[in-house]
């Protein structure tokens, strides 16, 4: 069977915005909510020892291990919601202070809510959700991360 290239991962994608873009240009996952989450929350895993989907909570570096910290949330959620998840490429996340172009993104003491810093070896230590791609979007406490690997 022939499998047409159309526009492979989303790479054509016109207009719109992160907000309403669809996945192909990013991988995104579901996971179930163990709390509740808010859209452009930065997200969590939650220690589980079942087989069913992953349970996840906004990230919060008080109680959490900033390495479970890996993804950001597309739809705000309840406890036992499914929650769509950034896991690789761009997000609009919600943020403190001034992130700028190329600093990093860290799980900070606001549930679901990063904060920026230079990207040293001091931060580099896998509690890095990603990079920001920008400066704050307006007065929003929200920018554009790169979600996975920096």
């Amino acid at each position: 069977m022939a499998n047409p290239i159309g526009n492979p991962l989303g790479a054509a994608v016109s207009g719109g915005t992160l907000d309403t873009m669809g996945t192909g240009s990013r991988i995104v996952l579901p996971f179930v909510a163990d709390g509740a989450i808010s859209a452009k929350d930065a997200v969590a895993f939650t220690d589980t020892d079942t087989d069913t989907l992953p349970p996840v909570h906004a990230a919060d570096t008080d109680t959490d291990n900033p390495a479970a910290v890996f993804g950001v949330a597309l739809n705000t959620a309840a406890i036992g919601d499914i929650v769509m998840v950034v896991v690789l490429g761009p997000a609009i996340v919600n943020t403190t202070g001034a992130p700028a172009i190329g600093e990093v993104a860290s799980p900070g003491t606001t549930a679901g809510v990063v904060s920026s810093g230079a990207a040293d070896a001091n931060t580099i230590v896998g509690d890095v959700l990603g990079k920001f791609m920008g400066d704050e979007i307006g007065t929003s406490d929200t920018a554009i991360v790169w979600v996975g690997g920096i």
